[in-house]
This record gives C-alpha cells, structure tokens and sequence, in this order.
C-alpha cells in the first residue's frame, strides 16, 4: 500500500471521527479514549489482512516464541499508540505506526519530540535509543532490536477537524 492510498484512509477515519464524536474534543476526553475511537474508524478502512492495534508493546525476538516487550525510548519498555500490523513474527509485515497527541497536550513540546523519535526508530531511521541514557538499546542477545515499519504518521489531533496536524514518516 503506497502512502498516498495510506493517507486517503487515514484522512477518512479523521472525517468519521471528527463527526461521528466531536464530543470527545468538546469535553476533554483523554488522548487514550480518541485514539481507540480513531482506531475503531480505521478499521473501517480495509486495511485487508492486517489488524488495527491499540497500546501495542510486542517486539520480534529470536527467544520467547518471537515477541518480547518493544523497547524503543526506554528500558523499560515502551507503548505505540496505534500499529497496522500482521501480528506475525516478519517485521517486514508491520504496515503503519501511529503516535497521537492532543492540541492541548500538558507535556507540550517534549511530548511531541519524543513521539517523533520514536517514529523515526519504529520506522528504521534511528536505532533504539534510551532517551534519559543516551545508550542504544539491546536485545538479551546483545543485537539492536528491529523495527520496519513502512510508515508512522504522528498525529496532532485539534479541537476541530480543521486543526488537526499530521506529519509522516517512511
């Protein structure tokens, strides 16, 4: 799927949620609760063979029947807000990864550059990087940890459809 068709979709999904649930905006709700809603509308989007998962934290592994915990900023490992993936074990069937915020977020600039980092690393362009260390993370074997995503959309959500910021990755 080229990105072209890719943002046709995504835009989509923005249109349904924007009018289908303003309200979410209007009142406040939490990045969490407009982020599953964004989700539930691109599952209507045929994105056939592939799966729309929310706060997805598996990583490819030779150990451990093929997952282990993603760890992309921090040792501790970390969340992406919404993936477009196989749920295979082939990092070359993870389609999209989205990071999300709020106009209104309270972390502000931080929070954004750090969401753009880790869709640089999701992506391919940056290796892990553990954000308070500065040290590259590993696997328990010693390797860099993997990721291919063909590409990440960071998202802004506004307070209207109008508002509303996105920024790709590939």
């Amino acid at each position: 799927m080229n990105l072209k068709i890719l943002t046709k979709k995504v835009n989509k999904a923005l249109d349904l949620l924007y009018k289908n649930d303003i309200y979410l905006f209007e009142h406040d709700l939490c990045e969490r609760c407009i982020s599953h809603k964004f989700a539930n509308y691109l599952e209507l989007q045929n994105f056939e063979n592939y799966y729309i998962d929310c706060e997805y934290n598996r990583a490819y592994s030779k150990r451990n029947g093929g997952t282990r915990t993603k760890k992309i900023t921090t040792k501790d490992g970390n969340y992406v807000d919404i993936v477009i993936t196989k749920r295979n074990d082939n990092v070359d069937d993870d389609l999209v990864c989205f990071e999300v915020k709020k106009w209104n977020n309270s972390e502000g600039e931080i929070g954004f550059k750090i969401d753009r980092l880790k869709l640089k690393i999701l992506t391919g362009k940056k290796l892990p990087t553990d954000i308070k260390s500065g040290d590259v993370l590993k696997d328990e074997d010693g390797e860099n940890y993997c990721f291919n995503y063909k590409y990440g959309f960071f998202i802004i959500f506004g307070l209207t459809r109008d508002e509303v910021k996105i920024e790709y990755f590939k």
